[in-house]
């Protein structure tokens, strides 16, 4: 198994990187988008959502292991199929990750 580490903030874009890395050669997930652009503040919805779509995609090994972990955490064996539902529910993470990036910028200025 891998070794946890501790992600910081700074490392935005090794932190990308590595997280892609690993979605690469476990998932077959492919980088559709940089880790620089993945962890640029400017990082637009559709480009992220775009990449997290391919976590739930039907028939790859993201949306199997995406389709046991919400199972687990509700606590349910009943959910059978992931539709764009699950991938659009990243959409309000991604709306408060701008916001806060938003919110540290104002502060460095």
């Amino acid at each position: 198994m891998y070794n946890i580490i501790i992600l910081y903030s700074v490392f935005r874009v090794e932190n990308c990187k590595s997280a892609m890395l690993l979605a690469k050669e476990h998932l077959n997930i492919p980088r559709v988008i940089s880790p620089e652009d993945f962890a640029s503040e400017a990082l637009d919805e559709l480009s992220a959502m775009t990449y997290l779509s391919y976590f739930v995609r039907s028939e790859s090994p993201g949306y199997y292991d995406t389709l046991n972990w919400v199972c687990k955490q509700l606590r349910t064996t009943q959910i059978t199929n992931l539709t764009v539902n699950v991938a659009l529910s990243f959409l309000p993470l991604i709306k408060y990750r701008n916001f806060i990036l938003s919110k540290q910028k104002q502060r460095k200025s």
